[in-house]
């Protein structure tokens, strides 16, 4: 052999030997640290780990190990960013829309060559696309919870009603023959929690169904993703909706109305729902089967969220949950993978049937499930709206405020939303 040929197979040999060792050391180890994806969320570990199984990627596949964490929904968002900031945050969030905007600085945007937004759109259900920024899909919806009306049967067939109210304007009625009041005008039972705000459990979200049903969407988004806040603006109506919702809301705390059926000074409406004492309460449809435990021997029942008579559109408000993919990711291409897997639909078949909540997916929200609830549910689920919230917290003391200025007697209803608009539109700026 000549010199250059002895060279030659040496180094062939050596790289061959490496290749084989690095072959057998890779096969043996299993995942790295890029390989495993840790989700948080607040849905329950049992849940979450009977979706797993469901799932080839999630559950099998080698590559990829899926870490679940369980958080509490009221401190999620506080400790993801404490977590962000010493640097051990996880791969993948579960935010829902209400959180979306505070957090999308966070978020790694899918982008569109990857998931169309064709195909987001035929896939998902029309809330879901608040989800949709210009720069890509910021998280993959996959559970609903839509705000409901939950009767109560006793009372209303006591007072020989059969049925509840399909529209607002029925309410009037209704709340004359349904509350009871002792001479001197206190409240004994309720028809309907409005007026208030404190006591009324969900005041924020039932009080944004009826701006969004008066005919406006709160948020508006532009093209370049600068969204527009459009709460106080009449919108080309004769009135500004909001100011038309907040009349309606307000006016069942007014004593000197005939349809007078709810004051600050009563019980929080879900218990007062639970106590027999309220026939209609607006919760969401997580709470069913909370209600149903509390109280066994209550005979209530669900149906849609009223509308507005005359109006073609029918819609309530919704809670969308979905998982977003967070830029501190060491591992971006499989933390989508394993997002979206969430989001197909035998997963999220499994987790509509754990947590009895509707699936965000259109094409499960299409097959009839038989029983009497979830018919009202997944129905809801396709009407769900919601707008792009800039702080949670912060606009629902702003809520608070405006409607607690109105009932005082303090401001004009007019002049308690333009100046809700204001502050809500403070916020947004120093969030853009």
């Amino acid at each position: 052999m000549t010199r250059f040929q002895l060279i030659t197979l040496i180094i062939f040999g050596v790289f061959i030997v490496t290749g084989v060792i690095i072959f057998s050391t890779n096969r043996g180890s299993g995942p790295g640290p890029n390989g495993n994806i840790e989700v948080w969320g607040t849905i329950s570990e049992s849940v979450i780990a009977e979706a797993i199984r469901s799932h080839s990627l999630l559950g099998t596949k080698k590559e990829v190990i899926v870490t679940y964490v369980q958080k509490n929904a009221l401190t999620i968002e506080k400790e993801l960013i404490e977590a962000l900031a010493e640097d051990r945050g996880p791969d993948i969030v579960m935010l829902p829309q209400d959180a979306l905007w505070e957090h999308r600085n966070k978020i790694f945007p899918v982008p569109y060559k990857s998931f169309s937004e064709r195909q987001f759109k035929d896939t998902f259900i029309e809330e879901g696309e608040l989800y949709l920024f210009p720069e890509g899909v910021m998280g993959f919806p996959i559970l609903v919870d839509p705000l409901v009306m939950y009767w109560n049967r006793t009372l209303f067939s006591n007072a020989g009603i059969s049925r509840p109210p399909q529209y607002w304007d029925e309410l009037f009625n209704l709340s004359t023959i349904l509350t009871k009041k002792d001479q001197s005008l206190n409240i004994l039972e309720s028809a309907i929690a409005f007026g208030e705000y404190r006591n009324v459990v969900n005041a924020k979200d039932i009080i944004s169904a009826l701006v969004i049903q008066a005919g406006s969407p709160i948020t508006t988004r532009k093209a370049d993703g600068i969204v527009s806040l459009v709460f106080g603006e009449k919108l080309g109506k004769p009135t500004i909706p909001a100011v038309a919702a907040i009349n309606f809301f307000t006016e069942f705390s007014n004593p000197i109305k005939l349809f007078y059926s709810w004051n600050r000074s009563l019980s929080r409406s879900d218990n007062a729902f639970l106590g027999g004492d309220l026939a209609i309460y607006f919760g969401f449809a997580s709470e069913f089967i909370s209600l149903k435990n509390k109280n066994p021997n209550l005979n209530f029942d669900v149906a849609l969220f009223p509308q507005a008579r005359g109006e073609d559109t029918r819609s309530t408000f919704g809670k969308v949950y979905a998982l977003s993919v967070l830029k501190t990711s060491d591992n971006i291409t499989d933390s989508i993978r394993v997002a979206y897997a969430f989001a197909e639909a035998t997963v999220a078949s499994v987790l509509s049937g754990e947590t009895t909540l509707p699936p965000a997916r259109r094409d499960l929200l299409s097959q009839n499930k038989g029983d009497a609830y979830s018919s009202i549910f997944y129905q809801s689920a396709l009407r769900s709206q919601a707008w792009l919230d800039p702080e949670n917290t912060a606009t629902g003391a702003i809520f608070q405020s405006m409607i607690e200025s109105v009932t005082g007697g303090r401001t004009a209803t007019t002049e308690a939303v333009l100046r809700a608009h204001a502050e809500m539109a403070e916020l947004f700026r120093s969030s853009q």
